[in-house]
């Protein structure tokens, strides 16, 4: 996580590769995609924070605070994105939600933004800036209000236990996310006892409902988790995609996307050891 905070720190948030070239993808400054600044805002405070807390270095935590929050009244010393704002206040802006009916949003960001929230909530101790984290976790992905495929309806356990467990409690909350978390449970308890890959057909089962973002087929609900084809990691892909797949017994994926969310339920209190 150091290296990464420093070089990250060195390159003005972007990855240089070994031959002194910025890599294709490696833009990681707010205003690399101008309509969605709050995605990369995230990931990037999340970077710094990580290795600042690890590190315990000086220049990095100056960093976070100076460059990224611009808490020194200005934009700190040599930075060269002269546009930009302090980068919490690009978080709300996530437009992670694509396409008619949320049809066409990109899980693989969906679940960048989820770890990057989570660690953000955990290691920002500044307390108004906690809660504007927990908020806009909540708000402007969880919960987003007005989306009909907001993560609280999609009963992902990994999501609903992040949530639940970073959640702001207290005066003037609603409570603790026990819904999510029953939620989260259950699907879990659906996963199939071995990752051998298995035949699997909802796309016979459940209906068309809209075009996903790469021209695939999806249903207007979650598919059963009981139900999907076996993947290397179930919870970053769409769960409304209508899928076919032909068994293969000599192949077993590993099993990750339920240990996750099971030792995490279980680290946080929601999952009884005799659980």
């Amino acid at each position: 996580m150091t290296q990464v905070g420093v070089h990250l720190m060195q390159n003005d948030l972007f990855f240089v590769d070994w031959d002194g070239r910025q890599t294709e993808h490696g833009k990681l400054h707010a205003l690399s995609f101008a309509d969605t600044p709050g995605f990369l805002a995230a990931l990037s405070m999340d970077y710094i924070l990580q290795a600042a807390v690890a590190s315990e270095r000086q220049d990095l935590w100056d960093y976070y605070h100076l460059c990224l929050l611009q808490q020194g009244g200005g934009q700190c010393e040599g930075w060269p994105h002269t546009l930009e704002d302090p980068y919490d206040t690009y978080l709300p802006i996530m437009e992670l939600y694509v396409g008619t009916e949320d049809c066409k949003s990109n899980w693989n960001n969906f679940s960048m933004v989820l770890c990057a929230m989570h660690n953000l909530a955990w290691y920002e101790t500044t307390p108004a800036l906690r809660e504007h984290i927990q908020w806009v976790l909540d708000q402007k992905f969880i919960n987003e209000p007005g989306r009909t495929r907001t993560m609280i309806l999609q009963g992902n356990p990994w999501f609903n236990f992040t949530f639940a467990a970073m959640k702001r409690l207290g005066p003037g909350s609603d409570g603790p996310a026990y819904g999510p978390v029953e939620e989260g449970i259950c699907a879990l308890k659906q996963f199939p006892a071995s990752k051998v890959i298995r035949a699997a057909d909802s796309a016979a089962t459940y209906d068309h409902y809209c075009e996903t973002r790469l021209g695939g087929s999806a249903t207007e609900f979650p598919v059963p988790v009981a139900e999907r084809c076996i993947s290397t990691f179930e919870w970053w892909s769409d769960p409304y995609a209508r899928e076919t797949c032909a068994a293969d017994p000599y192949r077993i994926n590993q099993p990750a996307d339920y240990l996750l969310p099971y030792w995490m339920g279980r680290y946080f209190g929601f999952i009884p050891e005799a659980l």
